[in-house]
């Protein structure tokens, strides 16, 4: 990892030893799997702690992504959910054909939901978010290891 980009962002990720860290937790993405999938709960820490993995040189997405404009500017509309995880899905597709870690964070509460990742044929990582602050904004996220 590149020692000036943990540096520069120490004050958000962790020491500048070249480990990512949380408040007292350690996300572990072993490199192994081409996918991440990281569940949880609304204010859990499933967006921060993609971030953290694609400081790590993983391609993010969520389908929350969907809903912001050109401008910056979140406009949720839940017409528009399906439309959303399938733009996601597609992304993510795209980017492991191109030869991309990934890194995909969602609620993900049904098996189901997973589903569609599992069914790209790659190795898999599961992360769950469990922040002091689930169900409202702003979480920190707690990683426990899984996988398929």
């Amino acid at each position: 990892m590149d020692e000036s980009r943990v540096a520069s962002n120490r004050k958000n990720y962790g020491p500048a030893s070249g480990q990512v860290k949380f408040p007292e937790v350690e996300i572990k993405a072993d490199g192994s799997a081409r996918l991440v999938l990281i569940r949880g709960l609304p204010g859990s820490g499933k967006t921060t702690m993609a971030s953290v993995l694609s400081l790590l040189g993983y391609k993010h997405f969520e389908a929350d992504m969907f809903f912001v404009g050109d401008d910056g500017v979140y406009r949720h509309d839940s017409t528009m959910l399906k439309s959303a995880h399938a733009w996601c899905q597609t992304n993510v597709r795209n980017a492991l054909k191109e030869g991309h870690r990934v890194v995909v964070s969602n609620t993900f509460t049904q098996h189901w939901e997973m589903q569609p990742y599992f069914d790209m044929g790659v190795s898999i990582q599961i992360l769950e978010a469990g922040g002091q602050q689930a169900g409202r904004t702003g979480g920190q996220g707690q990683a426990q290891g899984g996988g398929k």
